[in-house]
């Protein structure tokens, strides 16, 4: 059978090649070379352009062991830390120089007779002290390594002749690539290395027929694309296949958006990557196919699921980067390796090279957006022992607002799933989670705190009048979670029940009391909070209990398998996705708020007294009136 380049054929299938087996056997280390097979043993022809180039097996050995010892320097170099590896390093100009050096043009290496012969791949690679590379991966990783001595990984920039190369130079052996990741891919756990070696097109097809999906009673399988809200139940696999084939979806964005959403409970990220790199390289069928049907094969079935693979990819990158890309040295390889090597066909699909540069973006950076000028802080005038009446009230909003900005936005979806904030290993499972909830806890504490050390009636009413000014304040930069967290201070029983203290606030701060107490307020299930998140352009913080509470209910009121099958229940899906969508489209923008340390510092560990001394404190300061 012949195999594709780009809609053509370049050559008959490698694997086919008794050769080519003893190579891949050796690859994986279950054999060793004969040095027959390295002298007379030529790669497969690869189409470049009009040139045939052509390798022998030692050529690819020691190229394939230069590019793993490049992905672990790039990860070392960028500080990335990997099983068992140790901390960051620096390189030295001699060793990228030993790393970077162009190889000769000879593949030969001398043994330890002298004798010229050619060398088994272990021993060539161990002859020599550092790995080298083609001079057309060397300028390519020359390049990246540069950029990535110039500083951390969030402030690098690529320049045009950076970005040009990242574009332009390809990894030419996409072949290799598969191998090496049938070797390391967690999903020989669930497929066999048969199905892995037909790239999981048949697997996908076999493991995705009626018996693997369930309609709502008054729908059933038609020819039409599917409609998800007419789906009772899907498997993983066939949910896999919708996802990378969109001509079988009748709203294939929605489905995208819901699976980045919630499959982390049931398939890992890597596992996801694999099937998607797998998915992309799909080969036709095992029948008889004229060479018209092929044709047609190739421009209509394998585009169509090449580009919704790549769209799938695309919207992972863009949107979930940071959850599971950023950190993790494997899946960055397999993008990286992907992005470079796989993407070498038609250069038509405008979806391929949105890819390349978000990667390239993600990694590097993407070009400076214009910032608008920073509002200036308020400065406070002393820098130790700070109290709330030290502070301006905007700049407390400020300051909670970026506090709790940056734990909201690192609450991850797979935080949100199976109720792991509830559960007594809540700290390794959801540790954002828990540290939202801590932070509600002691900005109550202390608000309460600050209310009660005041004696006087007066010094107590100006200081509450005080916390609804920021209460309003963080209303105004949209920051619900604090709103919540400040009414809720003030409606603790130490505080609500000081009645000479709320009688002294001005009509103007009990309006804007009323105006918050409504809002937040849990008429018909917080709707009327609900309509103002929903419309609220981000960037935004909600009160995240709300959001948990509805997370629960939907757990515990529906079963995420359908009983008495294997099939994930989608209603239940597409709900959860509704609940983290919401949480996930509040994080698309930054705010534009200066940081000032000393008052977050402040903040961080304030004063606050435990509540059965706020409450000895409130009984003190107005103690209750004695019945005749």
């Amino acid at each position: 059978r012949a195999v594709s380049g780009g809609g053509s054929v370049v050559g008959a299938r490698a694997a086919d090649c008794p050769r080519e087996k003893e190579l891949r056997a050796v690859r994986r280390g279950t054999k060793l070379a004969s040095p027959n097979l390295l002298k007379r043993s030529k790669s497969f022809t690869v189409s470049k352009g009009s040139k045939i180039e052509q390798r022998t097996a030692a050529d690819r050995y020691a190229e394939e062991e230069a590019s793993s010892s490049l992905i672990n320097l790039s990860v070392m170099t960028m500080g990335v830390r990997s099983a068992g590896q140790g901390p960051k390093e620096s390189l030295s100009d001699a060793q990228l120089a030993a790393l970077l050096s162009p190889r000769s043009g000879s593949s030969r290496s001398k043994g330890a007779g002298g004798d010229g012969k050619e060398a088994a791949p272990e021993k060539a690679t161990a002859a020599s002290k550092a790995p080298t590379l083609s001079k057309r991966s060397s300028s390519k990783m020359s390049a990246l390594l540069g950029t990535l001595r110039g500083g951390s990984t969030s402030e690098l920039k690529l320049d045009d002749s950076t970005a040009d190369k990242l574009k332009s130079n390809h990894f030419q052996h996409a072949e290799e690539f598969l191998i090496n990741l049938r070797i390391s891919t967690p999903l020989r756990s669930e497929v066999s290395e048969e199905d892995l070696e037909r790239n999981l097109s048949e697997i996908l097809q076999a493991l995705s027929g009626p018996e693997h999906i369930q309609f709502e009673p008054d729908h059933g399988p038609t020819d039409q694309p599917i409609n998800l809200e007419h789906v009772h139940g899907m498997s993983k696999w066939k949910l896999l296949q919708l996802l990378t084939d969109h001509s079988l979806c009748e709203h294939p964005a929605e489905l995208v958006t819901t699976f980045l959403l919630t499959f982390r409970p049931f398939l890992s990220p890597r596992e996801l990557l694999d099937v998607l790199v797998f998915r992309f390289h799909i080969q036709p069928p095992r029948t008889y196919m004229s060479v018209t049907q092929l044709s047609t094969w190739y421009e209509v079935v394998q585009r169509g699921i090449q580009e919704s693979t790549l769209r799938v990819l695309v919207t992972w990158v863009d949107f979930f980067f940071h959850y599971d890309f950023a950190g993790e040295p494997s899946m960055m390889d397999v993008l990286l390796n992907f992005a470079d090597a796989c993407l070498c066909g038609p250069a038509d699909r405008p979806v391929q090279g949105q890819l390349k540069q978000l990667v390239a973006s993600k990694l590097f950076g993407g070009p400076k957006k214009k910032k608008s000028k920073l509002p200036k802080p308020h400065m406070p005038s002393k820098k130790s022992n700070l109290r709330l009446m030290d502070l301006h009230p905007t700049e407390i909003a400020r300051q909670l607002t970026l506090l709790e900005w940056n734990i909201f936005r690192a609450i991850s979806p797979l935080e949100c799933m199976k109720q792991h904030w509830l559960k007594p290993d809540k700290k390794e499972n959801a540790p954002n989670i828990i540290r939202m909830i801590e932070r509600f806890n002691t900005t109550c504490s202390w608000i309460a705190t600050e209310i009660l050390e005041r004696e006087s009636a007066k010094g107590r009413a100006a200081v509450l009048h005080r916390v609804i000014i920021v209460a309003e304040e963080c209303r105004a930069l949209q920051n619900y979670n604090a709103v919540m967290t400040l009414v809720a201070a003030l409606q603790s029983s130490p505080i609500y029940r000081l009645k000479r203290t709320w009688r002294l606030l001005p009509s103007k701060t009990w309006s804007i009391w009323e105006a918050l107490f409504a809002l937040m307020e849990n008429t018909d299930n917080f709707s009327l909070y609900r309509q103002v998140v929903r419309s609220a352009a981000p960037p935004c913080i909600p009160y995240l209990g709300i959001s948990l509470t509805d997370l629960v209910f939907l757990d515990e009121s529906n079963p995420s398998i359908i009983p008495e099958t294997e099939l994930f229940n989608t209603p239940k899906m597409l709900c959860f996705a509704g609940v983290l969508h919401s949480l996930e489209s509040k994080k698309r923008a930054e705010y534009n708020i200066a940081p000032v340390p000393v008052i977050q510092a402040f903040l961080l560990a304030p004063p606050m007294k435990g509540e059965k001394d706020l409450m000895e404190l409130s009984l003190l300061r107005e103690p209750r009136k004695k019945r005749n």
